[in-house]
């Protein structure tokens, strides 16, 4: 049964995460980031190939035109089969793709050939930006356990985008980066183009001399024209012989494939307004050069890493009446670096001083009032991601942007065949936590140091895994917060999941939490009426769960089966979170809560005209029911949704969603629900609109329209919800403009309205160069006369912002930029700049070979 166990990889790398935290209840229609597949009729046809590679010598020069003698020494293969939308049906267009194996990288070419190549979808985009485009990728698994696996996307323009595919926590992840380098080439064929990933970069463990472990490759194409379409090669690798066992020796086998290398040369033209040829070419990363040289140690490349970077930023405030004075968070001139020792392929040792958010913040998500939940946010700090994805687990237990200002921090991972583990440890200058309630959460953030720690061990055992996850943290005034807990997977087949996690912990709040979550300052020095009403009461939910010299203890509990097949979709979820249960260092948005969540649908295909490929529609409905811990009710709700992707890159979702559920509190001095919590009855639909008529044009429209609760005034209304979004490119610059409009009506009026603009331009004439100019502008508006208890009139925060980066070669990085911004509570009192900021980072990579 080789094709089942390929299969089930093949299956992993689509299983596409339907929650986050407690995102089952998320209604974000937007689409998939990667298409699951269909049709799984054919697999009991599907031959894998069984490969061992030869150890090669020398290295490549990555300009992506695959014009070098190096390629000879590649293996070829064709990617032949199409994964989406018909699962392993025989691929109508061509793809050749080389690999390569040296003792420190693993190379890979691309010739993928293409009929029309006016109808390439691909531009300069930033890192990770690659989800839309054409592209051909490396999907790698290199323990062979279907658990973690890593790929490597390429567009025809160069941009590289890595993706965690984590089977166990069920989520794809976009903000994982590791070090890799690439280049491609567009000519009047279509586009070729070559990648070099450092082993190190790919966590291969050391094997041990008589393993049967084989590693699991597939070669993807993503093709999307009318209709999106994905082809794929899948490899089982036998032997590698330029990897190195546990015992030092190199690993030598029988059955190696004699593939024929196809070494024509690719024509050199560069077609006419669609892309210009690069400024160079891309350097190797420095282990390469240790291979040439030699410099081993039992078979394994050392080498250490650090970089180093200066900061000039000015960054100052003012209220219209004063001057402008530098902002108390930041100095003007600040200094850091990272640094990571990789001790052979699958050791991992980072330290950091001083990380920043430089390139973190931008667009950070927007949230409307009526959102009672904090928002995730993306990690992008370059220590947190090493080694950042051991931490994954299906209820978030680690979410390092809890971690707001690091002073130093150190971490150590490693893998072997069976087992990951790793650890971390920060020294933070403030105390950041999220804190959860029934009905939502909120953040407290204290301006004192604190510590945070982490450690994961996990073993896998064939197709099944389990973990051990620890956290903790403490601070002054006798915090802490300590959480313990195991979680695992069971692979029940191709399309068939069974996931969970249990967790527990013991948490002491100081009194700084309770007063920073305060309506009104210094609500913990006094003494709240009994009865509190929301509206008019200086303490809330969050207060009460962050009580002072009481020690928390608690668990939660999560249980997850999924199915997701070429023809249908179910799951059941359960959470069983009890009243006291922290995980501060985690993403934790609901405590107190019983959760069932359960969900059915099918999928149907069909031709559409001219043989453009094939549309799928899909119809799928979901049940929530959620009781507090003394069996209140909560929420009980259920959703409808039919989808239609075809014709011109269109994806339609809509349907109508019935939910009874409690928003808030009538009195906020009580954690208690029933009659304290009414129940609304809200109906609504909720739909998401994309079409790509063209290269260069991108239309999305979606929205929400009816019935809904608000949480601050305890009242049902109409809720209108709005939100356009254009996407415009041409050649090198992308255009985008974005809004938000929403408008909350009652009987007796208006209640409160959001606009929220964004307007952005980007011109990347290389990947070493690129320009952005964003601006945003967000206003809100309250009825006094409709809102309950004290508000804002008017709230404005706006911003104009240009920045570039040039990174002129694999070690130097430069950022700079200016940022003007206004913020005020009453734009009719006055508007004027209120935020100035000029920003300076100069970076650069040191690496020594030990």
């Amino acid at each position: 049964m080789k094709w089942l166990r390929c299969s089930a990889f093949w299956l992993a790398l689509t299983d596409i995460s339907l929650s986050w935290g407690f995102g089952v209840e998320s209604e974000d229609l937007g689409p998939e980031t990667d298409i699951p597949s269909a049709d799984v009729s054919v697999a009991n046809d599907l031959n894998i190939q069984l490969v061992t590679f030869k150890k090669t010598e020398g290295r490549p020069v990555l300009d992506g035109k695959l014009q070098e003698d190096y390629w000879r020494q590649a293996q070829h293969f064709l990617i032949d089969l199409e994964m989406y939308p018909t699962r392993f049906a025989k691929a109508n267009i061509k793809t050749d793709a080389y690999i390569a194996i040296s003792s420190t990288h693993v190379f890979i070419a691309f010739r993928a050939f293409d009929p029309d190549v006016t109808k390439i979808r691909s531009a300069p985009r930033t890192r990770d930006g690659v989800k839309e485009d054409d592209y051909v990728s490396l999907v790698i698994d290199p323990t062979g356990s279907a658990t973690k696996q890593y790929e490597f996307r390429i567009n025809p323009h160069g941009t590289l985008t890595d993706v965690l595919q984590d089977t166990v926590s069920d989520r794809y992840i976009y903000d994982w980066d590791t070090e890799w380098t690439g280049a491609a080439y567009l000519n009047n064929e279509g586009y070729s183009a070559e990648i070099a990933i450092p082993l190190q970069s790919i966590k291969f463990p050391a094997r041990k001399a008589n393993s049967d472990k084989r590693w699991l490759i597939m070669l993807k194409r993503s093709y999307p024209r009318s209709v999106d379409t994905s082809y794929a090669k899948p490899i089982q690798v036998i032997k590698a012989l330029a990897i190195v066992t546990e015992e030092g020796e190199s690993m030598a086998g029988n059955g190696v494939v004699e593939s024929t290398t196809n070494t024509e040369e690719t024509s050199g033209y560069i077609l006419s307004g669609l892309i210009e040829e690069d400024d160079g070419v891309e350097d190797i990363l420095p282990a390469s050069a240790a291979a040439q040289e030699g410099d081993q140690h039992h078979g394994r490349i050392q080498n250490f890493k650090i970089t180093p970077y200066y900061i000039f930023h000015p960054d100052e405030e003012r209220s219209l009446s004063g001057s402008f004075k530098q902002v108390d968070e930041y100095g003007i001139n600040e200094a850091g670096f990272n640094g990571s020792a990789h001790i052979g392929t699958d050791k991992t040792l980072a330290i950091t001083v001083n990380p920043n958010f430089t390139e973190v913040e931008a667009d950070i998500a927007r949230e409307s009032i009526n959102n009672p939940f904090e928002v995730f946010q993306p990690e992008k700090r370059t220590f947190f991601q090493t080694g950042g994805e051991l931490y994954n687990t299906t209820m978030p237990a680690v979410y390092t942007r809890n971690i707001i200002a690091p002073e130093v921090g150190i971490s150590y991972s490693q893998t072997t065949e069976e087992v990951t583990g790793g650890l971390f440890w920060i020294n933070d200058r403030q105390t950041r936590v999220i804190v959860p309630d029934s009905l939502g959460s909120d953040t407290a953030t204290l301006l004192k140091h604190s510590r945070s720690a982490a450690a994961r061990y996990q073993q896998v055992f064939g197709k099944q895994a389990v973990g051990l996850l620890g956290t903790m943290r403490t601070g002054e005034d006798g915090y802490h917060n300590y959480v313990g807990g195991v979680d695992g997977l069971f692979n029940l087949g191709l399309d068939d999941k069974l996931r969970y996690q249990l967790l527990f912990s013991d948490t002491r709040y100081s009194a700084g939490f309770a007063s920073d979550l305060c309506n009104a300052e210094g609500c913990t020095e006094r003494p709240a009426p009994e009865d509190c009403l929301l509206g008019a009461c200086e303490v809330n939910a969050y207060v009460l769960r962050t009580q002072a010299d009481k020690t928390l203890t608690g668990h939660a509990l999560r249980l997850n089966y999924k199915h997701d097949g070429p023809n249908s979709l179910y799951w059941l979820n359960y959470y069983d979170i009890s009243p006291d249960f922290r995980a501060d260092l985690g993403f934790t948005s609901r405590t107190d809560v019983r959760l069932f969540n359960a969900a059915y649908g099918h999928k149907w295909y069909f031709d559409l005209p001219n043989n453009e490929g094939k549309a799928r529609v899909q119809t799928y409905g979901v049940f929530r029911k959620i009781k507090s811990f003394d069996n209140e009710d909560i929420e009980e709700s259920f959703t409808l949704f039919s989808e239609l992707r075809g014709w011109r890159q269109t994806v339609f979702r809509f349907g109508p969603a019935f939910r009874e559920r409690a928003v808030n509190r009538i009195n906020q001095n009580s954690l208690k629900l029933g009659d304290n919590a009414p129940l609304f009855d809200e109906k609504y639909w909720i739909w998401y609109y994309e079409v790509a008529p063209s290269v260069k044009w991108t239309f999305n429209f979606d929205g929400r329209y009816g019935d809904v609760a608000d949480p601050e005034n305890l009242i049902l209304g109409t809720m209108k919800e709005y939100k356009p979004r254009l996407r415009f490119r041409l050649d090198h610059f992308e255009f985008r403009l974005e809004a938000v409009l929403r408008d909350f009506h009652i009987p007796g009026g208006e209640l409160y309205q959001e606009r929220f603009y964004t307007l952005g331009a980007t011109y990347r004439r290389s990947k070493r160069f690129s320009h952005r100019l964003l601006f945003i502008h967000d206003e809100t508006k309250r009825n006094l006369d409709l809102w309950r208890g004290p508000a804002l009139a008017t709230e404005v925060d706006a911003s104009l912002e240009y920045s570039f980066v040039f990174t002129p070669d694999n070690y130097w990085k430069i950022l700079a930029g200016v940022k003007l911004g206004e913020e005020h509570d009453d734009p009719q009192g006055g508007r004027g700049l209120t935020n100035r900021e000029v920003f300076l980072k100069i970076e650069r990579k040191f690496n020594f070979l030990l």
